[in-house]
């Protein structure tokens, strides 16, 4: 009863990257860390247990939810998904075609915008701009960025 909703709430902890949700699938309780890992096969199973992931989790749970360190995992999975080295989206014009469009990089948040994004998108192929300024997602940024990381 004590992870469950409404005793027990979503939660994020910014500066640790985990994050969770109460009691909810299955009877169990989701917790996640979204920093970037290390580069993996994205054809290797994904749902295989990462122990160093693991060990990061239950050094997470002793800080921060003691009466879950020794809790059962039930589930695991290794989420893969494209990021900008920023974790920013990238909104912008093709270079060198002006009515082609480029929305990518969505860095595993991106799904929460899909509706903005799409009306961004809308307004760039039917009037050619957007009232949302989307000058932090230009394209040459991203790329300046993959050179500046790699």
């Amino acid at each position: 009863p004590a992870y469950t909703h409404p005793r027990f709430l979503p939660f994020a902890i910014l500066d640790t990257g985990f994050y969770g949700f109460p009691i909810h699938w299955n009877g169990s309780l989701k917790i996640a860390d979204d920093r970037i890992g290390p580069e993996f096969d994205p054809d290797a199973d994904h749902e295989a247990p990462d122990t160093e992931a693991l060990n990061k989790m239950r050094d997470f749970l002793r800080r921060h939810l003691p009466g879950l360190v020794d809790a059962a995992v039930t589930y695991s999975k290794t989420c893969a998904y494209a990021m900008t080295p920023d974790a920013d989206f990238i909104i912008d014009t093709v270079p060198g075609a002006s009515n082609a469009f480029v929305a990518a990089g969505f860095s595993g948040h991106g799904f929460k915008f899909g509706i903005l994004i799409g009306q961004i998108l809308r307004d760039l192929v039917i009037q050619g701009q957007t009232d949302h300024d989307i000058s932090p997602f230009r394209l040459d940024r991203a790329l300046d960025l993959v050179e500046e990381h790699w």
